[in-house]
């Protein structure tokens, strides 16, 4: 990936992003489901899909790793990547997080979300 930034992969205002994944997280009503400490699967696949993101899965089981986390493998555009127990926005081939998560380039991607 070219450089780390720090954005949002939705078009909408990073706090209007925070406060709408604290509803979704409301919803659910369990403890350790909130936007700071980590958000279940399910609460983030219902919220994407409420909102209209599209899910494209890279990886099945016993299929082994096709798509890593870098430049060139995956589409551009916006997207929420899904990569082993963490979810990172990429826009146009660049990670925007809070940390390289992508291991060198190494690191497998399950899937990834796409922007309506």
């Amino acid at each position: 990936m070219e450089s780390l930034q720090r954005e949002t992969a939705s078009p909408m205002p990073a706090r209007e992003a925070r406060l709408a994944e604290e509803a979704a997280a409301e919803e659910n009503a369990l403890r350790r489901n909130h936007p700071r400490t980590g958000l279940r699967k399910n609460t983030v696949k219902r919220y994407l899909g409420r909102i209209g993101w599209r899910w494209t899965a890279t990886m099945r089981i016993g299929s082994g790793c096709r798509i890593h986390l870098r430049s060139g493998e995956l589409p551009s555009g916006r997207l929420i990547v899904a990569v082993s127990k963490h979810l990172c926005a990429v826009i146009d081939g660049v990670i925007h997080d809070t940390h390289d998560c992508s291991r060198g380039g190494q690191r497998c991607v399950y899937g990834y979300w796409t922007a309506p």
